[in-house]
């Protein structure tokens, strides 16, 4: 008996032993495979990164719900996108791409081609690919930004009355607008006005606590949401505080805030009619642009450091599609078509040379002129002689001078030039004058 049990311990001892061997080859086994998988799946995607890459946005215009083919070998369904939707993809330049209606399987164009293949590209430079009807009438994105812009005291002493800080506030908006005007958003038929619906000129000034960078934002909210309340007959799409006291920062403004009652507002340290950038920055942000990563002196409108001029400004590929995505959201208070009261098409005719140099700078700069010892075009660059002892030196904004400033009889700055004033405007101005 003692001998049986020894036997059938024996037995049991030998199949376990025998199993953890052929567990342990199966294990082996197993692992080698994936190491060879492993190493395949490398080398295949190596083979395929060796593809050039291209990065595309495809925004769906046709006011119908496509399909999203594309073509390696063979067509292949990628993804199906609603009207005035949408939608990132990577790709490699090799492949194609198509559109068809889902319900009626009609082919649309992309770009107006009915097959679309991609160049390469990156993520910066994202291509944008506009999909339509075949024969559809190009019809832009327009908005309407009705903005509410509130000025402290320290902006209204740059100035010898209330119209005249009025027509300033008129000008920069106008100029804050011709930003969203540049080809780089045009050319996709993007087209955003900034309206300056309501002006208020406050009495007092409105002090900020620098160590509070943040809650500096919230003081102009409240600031201006109570005179909104005071103003009651119409609710404005964003409200604007100018100040030219210190608050931390250039300027500030809620993300992704347009539109809403409350929240959508920015304040911005006006300092000229260099500030427009500032607002334009400022109000992208509450449409929910957000900084770029961008070398100094690239102009963009969304570097975290403004440098934009009035001759040379731009936006990266990032804040038109990010524009692209983001605009549509707000049609319903963006879409109603408004305009500025005054239009300006030469704003120096009302700010001279000393006037940009003051509110550039301060009142005690005087506007530099060309002479025997020191040649130069005026209009160029807007420069400003320092004061005092200083006097020898000019300082400037990069900027040329406004459109339409005087630099001699019967001349005015035109794109950084001064050139002959066309007769309307030398007959238009001496009727202003008398």
């Amino acid at each position: 008996m003692n001998r049986l049990v020894i036997l059938l311990f024996a037995v049991c001892v030998i199949y376990s032993v025998q199993g953890s061997v052929d567990k342990i080859k199966r294990e082996a086994s197993l692992s080698s495979r994936l190491s060879q998988e492993t190493t395949s799946d490398v080398h295949s995607r190596a083979r395929r990164s060796s593809r050039s890459s291209s990065y595309l946005f495809f925004d769906n215009r046709s006011g119908r719900t496509v399909q999203l083919w594309w073509r390696g070998k063979q067509w292949q369904k990628f993804i199906q996108l609603g009207a005035h939707k949408t939608i990132e993809i990577n790709t490699f330049v090799s492949d194609k791409w198509r559109a068809t209606d889902v319900e009626t399987n009609e082919v649309f164009v992309i770009n107006g081609r009915k097959k679309y293949r991609p160049k390469t590209n990156t993520r910066d430079t994202r291509a944008v690919c506009i999909i339509k009807r075949k024969g559809q009438r190009d019809t832009d994105i327009k908005a309407y930004i009705e903005t509410l812009v509130v000025l402290d005291k320290t902006v209204r002493d740059q100035f010898d009355s209330d119209s005249e800080a009025e027509k300033y506030v008129e000008v920069l908006l106008m100029l804050s607008s011709n930003a969203y005007k540049h080809e780089s958003l045009t050319q996709h038929g993007l087209k955003i006005d900034i309206i300056p619906s309501k002006i208020v000129i406050l009495k007092n000034e409105v002090n900020f606590d620098i160590s509070k960078r943040g809650n500096n934002l919230y003081t102009a909210c409240d600031v201006m949401n109570k005179q909104e309340k005071v103003i009651g007959s119409k609710k404005f799409d964003h409200k604007l505080f100018l100040t030219r006291n210190q608050f931390g920062a250039a300027g500030f403004s809620r993300s992704q805030a347009m539109c809403s009652r409350y929240s959508s507002c920015s304040i911005v340290f006006e300092h000229g009619f260099h500030a427009a950038y500032l607002v334009a920055h400022e109000i992208a942000h509450s449409l929910g642009l957000s900084h770029g990563d961008f070398p100094q002196y690239s102009r963009y409108i969304m570097n975290g450091f403004v440098d934009s001029l009035l001759n040379s400004h731009r936006w990266s590929t990032k804040s038109q599609q990010t524009l692209l995505s983001n605009i549509r959201k707000y049609d319903y208070c963006l879409g109603n078509e408004a305009s500025a009261a005054n239009n300006y098409p030469y704003p120096g005719e009302h700010f001279s040379f000393e006037k940009q140099c003051d509110l550039e700078f301060n009142a005690t700069y005087t506007a530099w002129k060309p002479s025997r010892w020191e040649p130069g075009e005026p209009c160029a660059k807007l420069r400003c002689r320092m004061p005092g002892r200083w006097s020898f030196l000019t300082r400037t904004t990069g900027s040329p001078a406004l459109d339409g400033t005087e630099c001699g009889e019967n001349k005015f700055c035109l794109l950084g030039k001064c050139q002959e004033k066309p007769a309307q405007r030398t007959a238009s101005v001496t009727r202003r004058l008398r």
